[in-house]
């Protein structure tokens, strides 16, 4: 599924959030997200919020798409990887795009215009992460690797130091990583676009490790960010048990080998 984005590139953000209903993620983080919008607008840089609705029924929900500093496109159905990249694609402008879960919360309104600023200094980054944190401020996210199964010549991706307490690990600003979350996954443009996006022959997840993989094969590198508190309210909006065993076998499949040429035993 080979596509062209069609509008041209700014100098810039979009921010690219999935939604079904839940007003009480949405409305928190669009509120965020427009406060985050002035540190852009200050420095003349190009920035724009985009949710993709796949359905939503919830009055206040509704009542918040009415905003004029968001850009709704209505009568999706779900598929993660179709849904961002056909947003991507058709809707988003900006030179780095910023894949959102609409379960993210963040305090401080400067974070995203750092993390903006903190991308471009390496012409050499393909993709920023940044570290989640649950609600109880333990890590849920700072970074993924891969370990091998034993004697098994499959691998294992992992979260590090995952449900550790921010006193019993060292954050670093910044660390490179094999992959991170699509959670809060921000990537260039071109690159995306090379790499025609996520394989949207997975279904429900490993295509956010997939893409990562991809932009590495190209020497490009994956850093994870640690600008200030992030929350993930993970599976706050997921269906729990949604995992699959096909989109599993698919990503050992496609990445076996190459993940066997880069995993630090």
């Amino acid at each position: 599924n080979i596509q062209k984005f069609e509008n041209k590139k700014k100098e810039g953000l979009s921010i690219v959030i999935l939604n079904l209903d839940k007003p009480e993620y949405l409305i928190p983080l669009v509120e965020i997200l427009k406060k985050s919008k002035e540190s852009f607008r200050k420095e003349n840089i190009f920035f724009e919020i985009l949710i993709g609705d796949t359905g939503s029924t919830d009055q206040k929900v509704i009542k918040a798409y009415e905003d004029s500093e968001i850009k709704v496109i209505k009568g999706l159905k779900y598929h993660f990887s179709k849904n961002n990249n056909d947003i991507a694609y058709k809707n988003s402008s900006g030179k780095w795009i910023l894949f959102m879960n609409n379960d993210i919360i963040f305090q401080d309104e400067k974070l995203l215009f750092q993390l903006y600023l903190k991308a471009e200094e390496n012409s050499n980054i393909g993709i920023c992460g940044h570290v989640l944190l649950f609600e109880n401020l333990t890590i849920q996210h700072r970074g993924i690797q891969f370990f091998k199964l034993n004697t098994s010549t499959n691998f294992m991706p992992y979260h590090i130091d995952g449900g550790k307490s921010l006193k019993e690990v060292h954050l670093p600003e910044s660390q490179f990583f094999d992959a991170t979350t699509g959670a809060f996954l921000m990537i260039k443009r071109d690159l995306f676009e090379n790499v025609y996006g996520f394989n949207e022959d997975f279904e429900k997840e490993a295509q956010d490790i997939d893409l990562c993989l991809k932009i590495r094969r190209l020497g490009f590198q994956i850093l994870v960010l640690n600008l200030g508190k992030v929350i993930h309210f993970e599976n706050g909006t997921r269906v729990k048990g949604e995992e699959s065993n096909f989109d599993r076998s698919l990503f050992v499949r496609l990445w076996s080998s190459f993940i066997e040429g880069i995993i630090v035993f």
